[in-house]
């Protein structure tokens, strides 16, 4: 296949019924893509995508664009604060709450004294 410099390279494809022409269209599409889910996992530290179905790629992509937004609107003037730092903190808070829950519950059921 030719590149718009006039040099050859070769690439590696399954898709046999495509002519070399497409296939370059496809991966000069294809860059733009690349580069759009590298930010996504950059600067909303989205390490993985949980489905592997287009549908739930999408939701998850949202959710975290939400996210992402609500902590930007969050932060607006204070400390650097992170998805993940987040996350840290709630599962945190819920063991917390669940620890003090538990030793209410514990109170509740000893005799008193």
């Amino acid at each position: 296949m030719e590149v718009s410099t006039e040099e050859q390279i070769q690439v590696l494809t399954n898709l046999l019924w495509i002519d070399a022409e497409q296939i370059c269209r496809l991966y000069r599409h294809r860059w733009p893509i690349e580069i759009v889910f590298r930010w996504i996992k950059d600067r909303m530290q989205l390490d993985r995508f949980i489905s592997r179905d287009p549908t739930g790629v999408v939701r998850q992509t949202l959710t975290a664009l939400i996210v992402w937004g609500l902590l930007a609107i969050f932060n607006e003037g204070g400390e650097q604060f992170s998805p993940k730092k987040l996350w840290r903190e709630l599962q945190a808070a819920m063991h917390q709450a669940l620890f003090d829950l538990g030793r209410r519950y514990q109170q509740s059921l000893d005799p008193p004294a």
